[in-house]
């Protein structure tokens, strides 16, 4: 298993609550996920689609499709709502 979080302290206290040597941690981000190997079952995106322009997700979209094993799933979450101020969202 893979988790990417691109921000360290969020990283970090995910590393504490979920331990497992089972889960390899990585420094990455969309839309180009550089660091990011293989092939995947499922791909779950949360908190993240809506910091994407819409080129970004053009860019993200193609890589995770190269990521996804053939009969793969991608469970993505969509927030609605305004853009808190100071915070770089897009519509979805």
């Amino acid at each position: 298993m893979v988790a990417v979080e691109p921000t360290a302290e969020l990283r970090e206290i995910g590393q504490r609550l979920h331990p497992h040597a089972s889960i390899e941690w990585i420094d990455d981000a969309l839309p180009d996920l550089r660091m990011a190997r293989g092939t995947f079952d499922l791909i779950l995106l949360s908190a993240v689609w809506m910091h994407l322009d819409a080129a970004e997700r053009a860019v993200a979209m193609a890589r995770i499709s190269r990521l996804l094993a053939s009969e793969g799933r991608v469970i993505l979450s969509l927030r609605h709502g305004p853009v808190p101020p100071g915070r770089r969202m897009f519509d979805v």
